[in-house]
């Protein structure tokens, strides 16, 4: 065996420190400046890990990143060592910007709770003020009920009385004649009638479209003046085209209707003719009448009157 090859059979050998400082036969001290030892030297494994480890242990490396360096034996092979791999140290647990990212995300949920309180009473308070519109008045109040013995009255609105001018129930014209009006004819009836029984029938057949049939009474008394509306109920039984309004007279026998134009009457209903007598009007009225036009019409006059 070659005498340089390193070997584990040493009887007794110095500590480390010894051994460095005097060497291992007694020479002088050798300060260990690297993992790599004399040629002349034999180098046992126990030795060399012994110094590998005492190295490694009093180097401090702040990046925990080591080199490794295989140490050579004399004779060029490869002295067998062992790997030391230290661990990094483990990561903070937070960040340095945690803190601040820590408040800003208590602060943003402040501000949601925030807007969610206001957000939900918002719509309480509006909920609320809808009950209470929504509540009648007197909801709370106990129901009134009627004393034992005694019958509770029932009071009604009473329909307002419409005191009729003209309602033809004495069975006479009360004063109704045709006025400048060929074929006009004019007579009580009983057959339809507004008010009561009675009413007036005329009939007409108004070939020519410029002639208007019409018919006239003298107001007798409580005469219409200005603002006042008159009105006149008509019911078409029969006849084409047929239209109509009414007509006012004042003292100086001039008339007054409601615009140029005729409304149009259909058949089988009654229709109620009215005009206002304007703020102009002078006096009071003296006369009344109603104008028509259409061909084989058969008119009902009822329940004139003026308020």
């Amino acid at each position: 065996m070659n005498e340089d090859t390193p070997t584990e059979k040493l009887q007794k050998r110095p500590s480390l420190p010894q051994e460095m400082e005097m060497g291992f036969n007694g020479s002088e001290p050798v300060t260990p400046t690297s993992l790599t030892l004399p040629g002349h030297w034999p180098l046992p494994g126990s030795i060399i890990r012994d110094t590998l480890n005492m190295r490694l242990n009093n180097v401090e490396e702040p990046d925990a990143q080591f080199e490794h360096k295989t140490p050579i034996s004399p004779d060029n092979s490869a002295a067998t060592t062992d790997i030391f791999i230290p661990m990094p140290p483990p990561p903070p647990m937070y960040a340095p910007g945690d803190k601040r990212t820590g408040k800003k995300a208590l602060y943003s949920l402040f501000i949601l709770g925030l807007v969610a309180g206001l957000l939900l009473g918002s719509i309480g308070t509006a909920f609320f003020i809808q009950r209470v519109q929504n509540t009648p008045p007197y909801a709370n109040q106990p129901t009134s009920r009627p004393t034992k013995g005694v019958t509770p009255v029932v009071t009604s609105t009473p329909t307002p009385v419409i005191h009729y001018n003209y309602s033809f129930e004495d069975g006479q014209n009360d004063g109704w004649e045709p006025q400048v009006s060929p074929g006009l004819m004019i007579k009580n009836s009983t057959k339809i009638a507004k008010n009561g029984t009675h009413s007036l029938v005329i009939t007409f057949n108004n070939k020519a479209k410029s002639t208007y049939p019409h018919l006239s009474a003298a107001i007798r008394a409580s005469a219409p003046h200005a603002y006042q509306t008159v009105y006149a109920y008509v019911y078409v039984a029969s006849g084409k085209n047929v239209q109509g309004k009414i007509y006012m007279l004042d003292r100086n026998f001039k008339g007054y209707y409601p615009g140029v134009y005729l409304s149009y009457l259909t058949t089988g209903t009654w229709h109620r003719l009215s005009y206002i007598l304007p703020s102009g009007f002078p006096g009071t009225a003296t006369r009344i009448g109603l104008e028509f036009t259409g061909t084989n019409a058969t008119i009902y006059i009822d329940a004139i009157y003026w308020k």
